[in-house]
């Protein structure tokens, strides 16, 4: 990831391919080689998580300064507000975890938000898409911090609605196709992962996403594993208003929710096959 990404943006600084430059709303984001801004921003976002993760407790304080130091500078350029501080609340966790080793022995209270992250985050876009009245002010002014991305899953919501299997839906986003060019049709992406994932994959993946992450979240905690229960929940909350953390290369830690979730059903048909009656030949059926 890390040859990829310096790799990519030295290219465009150097003139090499062309780093585009959009300016919209009083934002000025450089594209930095790629299609979109949020890109190489959610690359150095998994990198920094990664990072924490293979350091754990053994991470230093100076290590945290120049990872902060470098979301900082990709801040600067991008503008990706969201993945800038959820990267600073990753690094947080891990001094945290570092100086106070014990803190989710010693205050379980924590441990159950962790472990129903995606299902509260989840929950919250939910009830803020379907419940959304511009006419109603706080609403009206969270949708605007958040880009009209609240406004935008209610109408997707009230044009496409939701099925049991999902369906074909084409949003259009500020992204720049292959040939470097804006679309010029009206702004229809619905930013929020788990809007996409209901309406695209429909419920019953929606359902059995969700069962997914609170097994493997609550493996996590059971083999201690800490760490990881930061990495995702702070991935859970960068959902509720960004989509790209769907993509395993660029959101490296589906890999290890399912191993965790593949080993826990191995060892559920397991015991099932333990307590399941024997024939007469002495097999277990």
């Amino acid at each position: 990831s890390g040859a990829a990404l310096i790799s990519v943006i030295s290219s465009s600084l150097v003139g090499i391919i062309p780093n585009y430059i959009v300016s919209s709303g009083g934002r000025t984001r450089e594209y930095l080689g790629f299609r979109y801004a949020l890109y190489p921003a959610t690359v150095l976002f998994n990198m920094t998580c990664l990072y924490v993760y293979v350091r754990k407790r053994k991470i230093t304080l100076i290590e945290c300064i120049i990872l902060v130091v470098i979301n900082l500078g990709m801040y600067y350029k991008t503008d990706s507000r969201t993945t800038f501080v959820l990267a600073i609340c990753v690094l947080i966790g891990a001094l945290v975890l570092k100086y106070a080793p014990g803190i989710m022995e010693k205050w379980k209270f924590l441990v159950w938000p962790l472990i129903f992250s995606f299902v509260i985050c989840s929950v919250i876009s939910l009830i803020l898409t379907l419940g959304y009245n511009d006419s109603v002010p706080w609403m009206n002014s969270l949708n605007q911090v958040l880009s009209n991305r609240i406004s935008l899953g209610q109408n997707s919501i009230n044009e496409y609605g939701v099925s049991m299997f999902g369906e074909e839906i084409y949003w259009v986003g500020n992204g720049l196709n292959e040939r470097g060019e804006e679309s010029t049709r009206t702004y229809t992406w619905v930013d929020c992962f788990y809007i996409q994932i209901l309406q695209i994959y429909g419920v019953a993946f929606f359902v059995a996403f969700l069962f997914i992450t609170v097994i493997a979240m609550r493996e996590f905690y059971r083999a201690k594993a800490y760490h990881l229960m930061v990495i995702m929940t702070c991935i859970a909350v960068r959902c509720v208003i960004d989509d790209l953390s769907q993509y395993f290369y660029l959101n490296t830690f589906w890999i290890a929710t399912g191993i965790v979730f593949y080993r826990w059903s191995k060892r559920g048909i397991a015991k099932m096959k333990k307590k399941a009656p024997a024939s007469p030949g002495g097999v277990i059926q």
